[in-house]
């Protein structure tokens, strides 16, 4: 079942100044084993660097055994390692593979992560349960908006972040707020830089600006016909990479958001302000 807010305490909460978070889901190409864009990370850290961009990476839970290298690279570059579901092929975490790949991020960092965000935005009751029960002090999975996730509600919509039943911080992905539209990456390959300018003139963005990509965003692929993911969403793909906006857009992004009054800083920076200030446990 999906996470029902309605069935929790959601204690909406605002920022006194605007932050900006880039975010990557750091898995195998398009929910398999392919490693086409994944491969292409260090190219991604040297953007990300060139535009002083600070990283938050939530890393697919197998990664950190069967590629340590890329983890590595993250670590190296000094990127805030999270943690993403155990194995994109799988339609989400259960209690038992958020252990396992909870298992496998300490065993690589040495301590256990402190964020999570889950398979394709999809948090369910069941994992909400596993997530505070593994100790978790903050959680970015809530999209608020329409397409991936189901978390169309104006719940929320209606705060820059969130206190879930006094157990867990929710930093959600960024929407524009009156209209539900994801801004991610992804998302803004598909509607193109005209629909983009339109919005950007008609509606707000949060003033906390969580921003996901993933490498396959990045990057060009031309393999994702050997993919597991329906044909539905190899089109949406097809049609993104049409758009494709690569790592050199990071830099516009970037200095876009600056413009706009935004202090780039990562989800751990963000969680350890708020606890510094009180406002978060």
């Amino acid at each position: 079942m999906i996470f029902d807010p309605a069935a929790h305490l959601v204690s909406s909460r605002r920022l006194p100044r605007k932050l900006a978070v880039l975010s990557i889901d750091l898995e195998y190409d398009y929910n398999g084993i392919r490693t086409d864009a994944l491969n292409r990370l260090p190219a991604l850290l040297d953007a990300v660097r060139d535009a002083r961009l600070p990283l938050t990476a939530f890393v697919e839970g197998r990664l950190f055994a069967e590629r340590p290298d890329l983890c590595a690279c993250l670590a190296e570059a000094g990127a805030d390692l999270q943690l993403h579901c155990h194995d994109h092929r799988e339609p989400g975490d259960t209690a038992e593979s958020l252990q396992a790949s909870i298992a496998a991020f300490e065993r690589f960092v040495g301590i256990r992560p402190r964020g999570y965000r889950a398979h394709t935005y999809r948090l369910t009751e069941e994992l909400f349960q596993a997530v505070v029960a593994e100790g978790f002090a903050w959680d970015s999975s809530i999209l608020p908006g329409i397409g991936f996730g189901n978390h169309p509600g104006r719940v929320f919509r209606q705060g820059d972040w969130f206190v879930i039943d006094d157990a867990l911080a929710e930093f959600p992905v960024a929407s524009w707020r009156a209209l539900g539209i994801p801004f991610t990456h992804s998302y803004r390959q598909l509607m193109g830089r005209l629909v983009e300018s339109a919005l950007d003139r008609t509606a707000s963005l949060p003033a906390l600006l969580v921003y996901d990509m993933h490498m396959v965003d990045l990057v060009p692929d031309g393999r994702i016909g050997k993919s597991p993911l329906p044909l539905w969403l190899k089109g949406a793909h097809a049609l993104a990479r049409s758009r494709q906006r690569g790592c050199d857009d990071l830099t516009a992004l970037g200095d876009r958001l600056r413009a706009r009054g935004y202090e780039w800083c990562t989800l751990s920076h963000c969680h350890e302000r708020l606890t510094r200030t009180g406002q978060c446990g």
